[in-house]
């Protein structure tokens, strides 16, 4: 594994020991690149890797959090772009929904958001290039990495990043 790449060996062939105030610790290799030394405890009680950062739990759920109001925010502009309402007013009303495809969707709560001009505005539901607004089912609305529709750059930026990396990758991505 390690001549294919696959792996990494342990610092000086030591892949676990002690700490120098006793704490038994191992060495660890995560997919993203990041490798060292860890207490199997702090593994065990949930490790995710995100752009070669540990996060525990907490911190996971934050860069999540903090995903998703900035996948809100861009949605609302691309929303405002085609139908000329207040972003802030747009802001306010989109509710997030689910995560699909790395995608976040979000529904307007309280009906604020102009379904006839983005209808009227977005041909086959969709707007803009890269990225691109999809208005799903009439009712969901995120943005898209590149709108199929325009191809042939458009087809191939939403296959790869939207259907095979979206669906691969266990945090959102941000257009």
């Amino acid at each position: 594994m390690i001549s294919s790449g696959a792996g990494v060996q342990c610092p000086d062939n030591r892949c676990d020991g002690f700490t120098k105030d006793g704490a038994y610790v191992k060495f660890y290799a995560f997919s993203g690149g990041t490798a060292g030394y860890f207490k199997p405890t702090d593994i065990g009680q949930g490790v995710w890797e995100y752009n070669g950062q540990l996060l525990n739990a907490a911190g996971y759920q934050a860069l999540v959090d903090q995903m998703i109001q900035q996948a809100q925010l861009n949605v609302a502009l691309n929303v405002a772009k085609v139908t000329g309402q207040p972003v802030d007013a747009i802001h306010a009303d989109l509710k997030f929904s689910h995560i699909r495809g790395g995608n976040v969707n979000f529904v307007s709560q309280n009906g604020f958001v102009d379904f006839g001009a983005l209808d009227a505005g977005c041909p086959s539901g969709r707007c803009g290039s890269a990225p691109s607004l999809h208005i799903k089912n009439g009712i969901f609305l995120h943005l898209d990495t590149g709108n199929p529709g325009w191809v042939p750059l458009g087809t191939l930026l939403h296959v790869i990043a939207d259907g095979i990396y979206g669906n691969l990758t266990a945090v959102p991505m941000s257009h």
